[in-house]
Parts: C-alpha cells; structure tokens; sequence
C-alpha cells in the first residue's frame, strides 16, 4: 500500500487565500448592497457635507450617490446609537386639520393630483421615520397622535391612533394610515370654516407628556422627545395652555421638535426655544423627509453627530387672542392670562367678568351764601 504524503500549504499561502477570499465576499456584499440598493425608490437627491461623508464612510461603502439619502442617515444614526444602551419613546403630533394641510397643498402645487401625491409623500415620509425610530433599537417605543381643529373629534376619543407597547400586532402604516385618512375626511365634511383655522394641541401634547413621564419613571435610563408636524398658523384659545405645557415639559427635561409645514409661528419657535428641541420650515414638501432623518430622528444625547439647523430668532412677543396679532401693550385676563388688544368687561376666553372699581359719586357742594354786610356807621 502505497501512501503519498499530501503536499503541506505553508501558512503565507493560507494567509493569502483568506485573505482573498474575505476580499471577495467583500465585494459580493457591496453589489448585492448597490443592487438592493438600486431597487428601493430613491424620494430625494440631497449633497450631504462633505465632513459627514468623510467621518461616515467606509471605504468599502458602495457610491453615496446610488444611496437613497434616507438610507444613509439610517446607517450613519445606527453607528452612533450602537455606542449606547439607551431606549428612546418618540412621541408624533400629526396636525388633521384639513382646512390648514389644504391651504398649504394648493400654496405647493398646481392641481388636484399633485396635491394628492404631496399629501400621500407627507404621510409615507412621517411613518418612515416612525419605522425607522423603531427599527433601531428593540427598546424604543413609538406614540403616534393626531391633532385637529376644535370640535372635529370627539371629546371622549383619544387622540392616539397608535401605541408600540399595546399594539403588537397591529401594522403601523395601516393602522395610521386609516387613522388619519378617516381625521382629514371627517374635518373636511363637519369642520366649520369660521373655527377651524386652529388647530387643537393641548390634549395631543398633554398626553404625550405624561406617556413620556411614566415611561421614564418606570425605566431607568431612557428618554423620550415629542415631533408636532404643523400645519396650522393659529392655536385658538389654547395659547395660555400650551405656554403653560411647554414650561412642564421644560421641568420634566422633554425636548420639543416642530416640522413646519407654513413659515413661522411663534408658538412653536417658543416651544422649541424653551425645551431645547429643533425647529424646521418645509418649504417643499418632497423634501421632508431628508429633514425629518437629519434633524428629528436621532436623539437628544446623539444630536451632536449631527448638523444642525439653522439658528432663527425667536419671536417672544405676545399675541392677542381676539385677533391673533403680535402686542406690544394689551390687557391681560386674571383668570386665564389671555392676552388681548383692546379693553372689555368680560373675557372672550374664560368669560371671566371683571370688577372694575368705580370712583364714588361726587357730592354737589352749593355754595355758601354770604351775608350781606352791613353800611359802614349805620
């Protein structure tokens, strides 16, 4: 029996061969990468900085230019929150009100049809966020609210639509989608359009506030931030609620984020001044979502890997509840501190009637009549 001596591979070439072989698979994994890639519906083209390229790439990272833009604030975020432990519950205002969304679809299109696919592109890019927060990491939680003009829902009917912790098997974008298809109808068939220019936050914003609250107090270590997508350009009578949840909110160290759908109310910029959070105008709509991924999806302790918007000055003038204008010297109600422009006995708000302190009646003094005097040497 003849056995032959099987020929020894020294260990340079074994080296060499894997060394190959890893190079190979390397490769394999970035074109499959480009060719998945390629397949997923690219919304927006957007240049990122070139020092987040720079800090963000890897060399054997397919082109950023084949990548969806939202895909690569996915990758870059989930880098940074691999470093921590941390859970996060976001909690989502969307704005229902159908009277403000339609003033500002017929301000960014042309017709009826491009106004239904930016109405359908606005809700797609909000719940991509969502799916995206709650893709990251298996502890975060995820709260989605709706938000509408007084008297468009029910008293009794909560605002939220969608709650990650009790909603397990439910689908989000069916449930939400449902949710705010059948808000925006409803507003559109019962709203009135003397009232419904504003829009209702303060059992949206209150609710999520005591959600995050709780969350916090039964889990150590967590966070919890809430995104108002706006609309609207008026708050109604709720201006001195919402003053008053945004300083709670500031105790409970919760920060506020505001998309903007309409240039600058300034109920909004104070919120987002006082609780640290970011505000951002969309002047287009198509572009949302690049927004929504660099400015509001990461959290508060990873925002520092991040570019942040641009400063704005905030407007802390007061505004008037009869006209909604900015005062500079108004009268201001005990009860409720409504702020208004012109003097009345009763409050437009609270209906709260005023003691006005009357100066007493004068009392007529007659003049004293003055005795005659007498003729001298009489």
């Amino acid at each position: 029996m003849v056995v032959e001596e099987l020929p020894q591979v020294g260990n340079d070439a074994a080296e060499l061969d894997l060394a190959a072989l890893e190079v190979s698979i390397a490769n394999d994994v970035a074109l499959l990468l480009d060719l998945l890639l390629d397949v997923a519906q690219e919304k927006v083209n957007v240049h990122l900085d070139q020092h987040v390229k720079q800090e963000f790439r890897h060399p054997s990272a397919p082109s950023l230019d084949r990548v969806p833009t939202a895909v690569v604030l996915l990758r870059m975020y989930r880098a940074c929150y691999s470093r921590s432990q941390m859970s996060d519950l976001l909690c989502v205002v969307f704005d229902c009100n159908a009277l403000s969304l339609g003033r500002v679809l017929d301000r960014t299109t042309e017709n009826d049809e491009d106004a239904e696919i930016a109405q359908t592109s606005l809700i797609s890019d909000v719940l991509a966020l969502c799916t995206s927060h709650l893709s990251v990491s298996i502890g975060n939680r995820l709260l989605f609210l709706l938000a509408a003009a007084p008297g468009d829902r029910d008293p009794k009917q909560s605002p939220v639509v969608f709650d990650s912790s009790v909603d397990l098997f439910c689908d989000l974008q069916e449930k939400v989608w449902a949710a705010i298809s059948s808000a925006l109808e409803h507003s559109a068939c019962n709203g009135n359009p003397t009232s419904s220019v504003s829009t209702s936050y303060a059992p949206a914003v209150s609710i999520a506030a005591c959600q995050i609250a709780r969350y916090k107090r039964e889990n150590t270590c967590q966070s919890g931030r809430i995104l108002l997508v706006n609309s609207s350009e008026s708050y109604g009578v709720e201006m001195g609620k919402l003053m008053n949840l945004f300083f709670a909110i500031q105790k409970l160290d919760i920060l506020i984020d505001v998309v903007s759908l309409i240039p600058g109310p300034p109920t909004l910029q104070q919120a987002c001044d006082i609780t640290g959070g970011n505000y951002v105008f969309i002047d287009e709509i198509g572009t949302i979502l690049v927004d929504l991924m660099m400015y509001m999806f990461p959290d508060a302790d990873q925002r520092s890997n991040f570019n942040k918007p641009e400063l704005q000055e905030v407007d802390y003038s007061a505004v008037c509840h009869c006209h909604g204008e900015n005062v500079q010297i108004g009268w201001v109600c005990t009860c409720c501190l409504a702020v208004q422009c012109q003097f009345t006995p009763i409050c437009s708000v609270c209906k709260s009637v005023y003691k006005l302190k009357v100066a007493p009646p004068r009392k007529l003094v007659r003049p004293k009549k003055r005795k005659a005097l007498d003729p001298i040497g009489a």
